[in-house]
Order: C-alpha cells, then structure tokens, then sequence
C-alpha cells in the first residue's frame, strides 16, 4: 500500500453552537432536518492549504418551523500535497471534494454525540454528494 501523495494534519473543531427549539412539539417517529454544508479553502504558499467545512442543522435565527433544533458545527485541517499533484492541475478537485468529504468524516461523530446528549434522538449524519 502506497501512502497518498495528499495528505492532512490536525483536523479539528473550531466552532459548535447548539440550541434547542423551545416549541418543537415532537408528533413523528423520525423528523427531516433541514441541512446546510459550506467550505472555505484558503490557499497558502507552496503545497498547503487550510480548508475549514461548515454544517448547519436547522434554522439557528427561526423556530418558527418544525425543526427540533439548531446546529452548527465547524472542522477545520491544513492540506499538503506534493509537486506531482500540483503539476497534474488536480489540486482544486482533491481541496474541494476530497478535503471537504473527509472533514465531513470529522464531523459525522461530533453531531452524532452532540444530538446523543441532547433530548432528541441520535441524528446520523447521511452521506452528501458533493457534485451537486
């Protein structure tokens, strides 16, 4: 097994803002969160990167609608690759889609721990295309 030429280190939570929607009344088995994912890719010099992914669950300004609550987690990790990498012209597709979908692997658990001490169910974070 070959060790990938794209590599990342430190990847870490930097923001979390929970709060719970005082008038959600729970009357279904299983509720559809409405659900957000940013990045922000901020080249540096040479071969890195600081790539920072955004989820938000939920209306943090509005509960005014059936969500039971508001979410909003951030990770970040700082990306290096090598010149081959850099000369090939793939850097741009491996920062925005396969950065953003092994941070979304970070955030996977730090949702699912968070929802699991809350009053509401576990929420699971899906798989996310990121083509679309």
């Amino acid at each position: 097994m070959k060790v990938s030429e794209f590599q990342y280190t430190n990847p870490h939570l930097t923001e979390v803002v929970f709060t719970e929607n005082p008038n959600f009344v729970m009357n279904k088995e299983e509720v559809e969160m409405v659900r957000s994912i940013s990045s922000n890719i901020k080249k540096l010099e040479g071969n890195h990167a600081v790539i920072s992914v955004s989820l938000v669950l939920g209306d943090l300004d509005d509960f005014e609608n059936d969500q039971p609550f508001a979410l909003k987690c951030t990770v970040e990790a700082k990306f290096e690759w090598s010149e081959k990498i850099q000369n090939d012209g793939k850097i741009d597709i491996l920062l925005e889609k396969n950065a953003q979908a092994l941070l979304i692997g970070y955030l996977r658990p730090i949702v699912a721990n968070i929802t699991n001490v809350s009053k509401f169910p576990v929420y699971n974070l899906p798989f996310i295309n990121l083509n679309e």
